[in-house]
């Protein structure tokens, strides 16, 4: 009902996409294995990490996405995912966006909020959830309160078919949520409106936006979400293991990351399992180089990883200075689901640091988010800082 609307209002730019590529093009744009980087190499490694990385990528899959947005003057859309753990517990993050920013936070009652997937730069909090749940396989039943960031008490109730509805085009819209954090590709594969939906915040209850004036935001999804983030983060270590050190929201809060560093027939791998996923980076050898060929997360459950970008040819060594500058295109699957965006990423030395530039082509809520890394190594590893750039 809603992508009909939409499309007979000509309103096509909010409609999710299909694949931006043909299979075809896909495995000819990008051959497994990467190629070699075109750089010739002036220098041996100027520190002692086995490989480099440029990006950090994050993944996660929900188990059910309820999103709502109504008439609050400071919050634009209240979204509420769950999550499962090998433990068999059930994490659920309360996802509000500003409304002047439409910046995201997570708000949880887990003990490891500040720890939790330190990967994404998302502000952060801990606090109780009361949750009364009457679900069952085909509807939702929910009553769910909390405190959001602002100290705000929050209550929903959501009743409404679970998102049993297959979605013809999966690459959805992130409707420029997080533009200053993330760079985001979605796989919306099922999504269903609510029958009744409230939100009361601060004991007011708030009016549910209608789309167009006539379709109310009110919906449950089956959703995947993944991409690069932004960061500030330390590397240290080398083919004995790797530590990141992330500089995380909150005054003085930091997160570490242990890496394996590993060999297998196709190259060399940096990996960090942790407990809901895990990230892995990829390096082909090319002589003495490591050079990026792909990145991947999965998550606990399911071997398909929630989000792969693949590059050709693969990224110079960065550990090792170059001349020129070297240029590789990247596609991004998520939940394997094929060519959801595509873009390129550019590397050059430039007076004793690496500049890697991120340059989105498409889908169009990827173009207005160039990223730009810096890299400055020393005898023991590198600082790195991820941004958004404009």
């Amino acid at each position: 009902m809603l992508d009909a609307l939409l499309d007979s209002l000509g309103l096509k730019e909010l409609l999710p996409e299909g694949p931006l590529l043909t299979p075809w093009a896909r495995r000819l744009g990008w051959p497994a294995p990467a190629r070699p980087a075109a750089v010739t190499y002036t220098g041996d490694p100027r520190t002692a990490l086995p490989a480099a990385p440029p990006v950090l990528p994050f993944g996660v899959r929900y188990d059910l996405d309820i999103v709502l947005v109504t008439d609050h003057p400071d919050w634009h859309m209240h979204e509420y995912a769950r999550i499962g753990a090998p433990d068999g517990q059930v994490t659920w993050l309360a996802k509000d966006a500003r409304a002047a920013t439409l910046n995201q936070s997570v708000v949880t009652d887990r003990a490891d909020v500040a720890t939790l997937l330190p990967e994404l730069p998302l502000e952060r909090r801990r606090t109780e959830f009361v949750i009364n749940d009457r679900s069952d396989a085909e509807q939702i039943d929910l009553q769910l309160a909390y405190t959001n960031l602002d100290g705000e008490p929050v209550e929903i109730r959501y009743e409404g078919p679970a998102p049993r509805s297959p979605q013809a085009k999966r690459n959805g819209s992130t409707m420029g949520h997080s533009r200053s954090q993330l760079l985001a590709v979605l796989d919306l594969s099922h999504r269903d409106q609510a029958r009744r939906a409230e939100v009361v915040i601060s004991g007011r209850r708030r009016r549910i936006t209608r789309i167009l004036g006539l379709v109310p935001f009110q919906m449950a999804l089956s959703q995947t979400q993944g991409g690069l983030t932004t960061g500030r983060f330390r590397l240290d270590g080398d083919e004995a293991g790797v530590t990141s050190v992330h500089a995380m929201p909150g005054e003085g809060v930091e997160a570490s990351i242990s890496w394996r560093f590993t060999r297998d027939a196709h190259g060399v791998l940096l990996t960090d399992q942790g407990e809901l996923r895990t990230l892995q980076y990829r390096f082909i050898e090319s002589g003495d180089a490591r050079e990026l060929a792909s990145v991947t997360v999965t998550q606990w459950d399911d071997p398909t990883p929630t989000f792969h970008m693949a590059l050709d040819p693969a990224l110079p060594d960065l550990r090792r200075p170059f001349s020129g500058r070297a240029e590789s295109r990247y596609v991004m699957d998520v939940n394997g689901q094929p060519s959801h965006a595509v873009g390129r990423l550019a590397a050059s030395w430039q007076e004793g640091h690496v500049r890697v530039e991120l340059i989105p082509e498409a889908p169009w809520w990827t173009a207005d988010r160039p990223m730009e890394t810096v890299l400055r190594f020393d005898e023991d590893g590198a600082d790195v800082v991820i941004s958004i750039r404009g």
